[in-house]
């Protein structure tokens, strides 16, 4: 058991275990599909962890090994769409048709652009707030590096003052220099490209 499986095996031991279960709930237990789907895999898990069966360890080890992301969205995603689907009342689909449209395209926009726009603000403050405790880091690492070689006029005479502002403005300066020219020359060539 050491060995790991192909995600197409594991697929295929899971949907093997979850008919099983279904199978046993739908003969003898007549609960809820999902209910006993439920109480099935917890059953199973209790009954490895009871019995010392290990085969829990090799399953979280096998997972661990296997590439997750293309195993649930390549493979179980289409499964779980083409099973959701098989169950869809045309007519009543065909009835909400504007209200699916709707939640499908405009709501999807709508939640996109709000959290698009959340995201950039937060990255905007946090940006705006690195740059100045990066210029005060740096202040105080040199102020802390003078005084440990002996250096007394550092710490008087607005010289803190002065050394916070050339480091927060003077980055200020120097990124929007970076940063500005830059995008002026990649403008310049994108619209060149556009005009051709």
């Amino acid at each position: 058991m050491g060995e790991a499986l192909d995600p197409a095996d594991l697929l295929a031991i899971l949907l093997g275990l979850a008919v099983a279960i279904g199978c046993i709930n739908h003969l003898w237990i007549r609960l809820p599909p999902a209910i006993g789907m439920l109480l099935g895999s917890l059953a199973l898990s209790a009954s490895d962890h009871i019995f010392h069966l290990h085969i829990m360890r090799w399953f979280r080890g096998t997972f661990a090994a296997a590439n997750l992301p293309h195993f649930f969205l390549d493979g179980a995603v289409a499964l779980l769409v083409f099973a959701g689907s098989l169950h869809v009342d045309i007519k009543e689909l065909s009835r909400r048709r504007w209200l699916i449209l709707l939640l499908a395209t405009a709501s999807v926009i709508l939640s996109t652009a709000i959290f698009g726009t959340g995201m950039w603000l937060a990255f905007a403050a946090i940006v705006g707030e690195s740059l100045f405790n990066d210029g005060a880091g740096v202040v105080l690492f040199l102020l802390a590096l003078g005084v440990t070689q002996g250096d007394t006029l550092v710490l008087g005479h607005g010289h803190v003052l002065a050394a916070l502002l050339r480091e927060i403005v003077g980055g200020a300066g120097l990124g929007l220099v970076a940063g500005w020219g830059p995008r002026c020359l990649c403008a310049a060539f994108t619209t060149k490209a556009c005009s051709c």
